[in-house]
C-alpha cells in the first residue's frame, strides 16, 4: 500500500520517524512533511508566502520536505508525489488530540486535507509527549493491526465519502486494544491575557 505521511511537529521529530521505521517494511512510505515546527495550525495554508521544497530521503523513506503548514505540505506534496496514495497518516503527534484542541491541531489539519482531496486519513498521537524512538516497540503491533482491520473491514474507502478522518490517541503504558470514544469539550490549555506596562 502507498502511504504518504505528514505532521505537524516537523520532518525530523520523533513520531513521525517512528511511523516511518513502523510501516517501511510491509507498505511504500512517501513523506511530506513540514521543515519545521507547526503546532496549532489548523487547517490554515500560506496563502501570502512563499513556499519551497526540497527532497527527502533518508534510505528508509523519500518524499518532500516543504516550507509550509501541514495543510500546504498535504496540497503541495500530493502534486509532488503524482500519484494517489492508498492512505494518508498525520502524526505521530508530540502530545494527545483528544478535545476541544482538535480544532487547532495541525495534525488533525492535515488528516482532514486529505480526506477534502478523496484520500483516507488516519491522525495519530501519543500522550507521552516527551517520548522519543522508544515508541516504536511500544506502538508497532498496534499500528500494524490497526491498518490491517481498517484495510480488511474496507473501513478506510468510506472515510473520505463521510468526510471523516480517524483519530487516535495513544495512551502511556502498553497498547491493550482499541475503544471508540467521543471527543471531549475540554480545552488542553487556556491563554491567558494580561496587560502589561510599555
Amino acid at each position: 500500500m502507498l502511504i504518504a505521511i505528514t505532521n505537524d511537529d516537523g520532518y525530523n521529530a520523533a513520531g513521525i520517524q517512528a511511523i516511518i521505521e513502523i510501516l517501511k517494511d510491509q507498505h511504500e512510505i512517501i513523506v511530506i512533511a513540514p521543515e519545521t515546527h507547526m503546532s496549532a495550525k489548523g487547517m490554515s495554508l500560506s496563502v501570502s508566502s512563499q513556499i519551497k521544497f526540497r527532497q527527502y530521503d533518508l534510505g528508509n523513506a523519500k518524499g518532500y520536505i516543504i516550507s509550509g503548514t501541514p495543510c500546504d505540505c498535504v496540497k503541495i506534496g500530493l502534486k509532488l508525489i503524482g500519484r494517489t496514495p492508498d492512505l494518508l497518516i498525520s502524526g505521530i503527534n508530540a502530545g494527545s488530540n483528544t478535545g476541544l484542541d482538535n480544532h487547532y491541531s495541525g495534525t488533525l489539519g492535515a488528516a482532514k486535507e486529505a480526506t477534502l482531496a478523496g484520500i483516507p486519513s488516519i491522525a495519530m498521537s501519543n500522550l507521552l509527549y516527551r517520548e522519543g524512538l522508544e515508541m516504536i516497540e511500544r506502538l508497532k503491533t498496534s499500528i500494524n493491526d490497526l491498518i490491517e482491520n481498517l484495510v480488511k473491514s474496507e473501513q478506510l474507502k468510506l472515510l473520505p465519502k463521510k468526510l471523516a478522518v480517524v483519530n487516535i490517541n495513544f495512551p502511556g503504558g502498553q497498547i491493550k486494544g482499541y475503544k471508540e470514544s467521543f471527543v471531549s469539550n475540554q480545552l488542553m490549555f487556556e491563554v491567558l491575557w494580561c496587560p502589561s506596562q510599555l
